[in-house]
């Protein structure tokens, strides 16, 4: 599996956020993981690296969150300029197995939808179907 530059993770609860952290590292899939806990910090921290060009790789979204959810995230992520935001993957991952939340993700536009936990073969599986297209 080739490394990626980047990952970001944004979700509310910290421990899963300590949990896919370590999983990611243990993989090796990234040189640099970003953590944050709603949606608005992870748009305004895209906002910053759109300022210097260093999109990340990947990014994985919880939906339910306070302040800023992840169809929020969504929504505010496809303004970013298309050259930017074309250079990311964003996988939704979620506790939610609500059909209709599925649909409104891909609606919205992600790249892949999860459930947690997020797991070695799901990220496997990810990679594949995201990155060998």
């Amino acid at each position: 599996m080739k490394k990626c530059n980047s990952v970001i993770l944004i979700d509310d609860d910290p421990l899963e956020n300590l949990i896919n952290r370590k999983l990611i590292e243990k993989l090796d899939f990234t040189q640099k993981i970003e953590v944050f806990s709603n949606g608005f910090e992870g748009i305004n921290f895209l906002k910053i690296l759109l300022q210097v060009d260093n999109p990340p790789d990947v990014i994985f979204v919880d939906i339910n969150m306070p302040i800023m959810n992840g169809f929020e995230f969504l929504k505010e992520f496809h303004l970013l300029p298309k050259e930017f935001k074309q250079k990311i993957k964003v996988i939704v991952l979620t506790s939610s197995l609500s059909e209709n939340d599925h649909k409104t993700a891909q609606l919205i536009g992600c790249d892949g939808y999860l459930t947690k936990p997020l797991t070695k073969e799901k990220i496997r599986e990810e990679y594949e179907k995201i990155f060998t297209k």
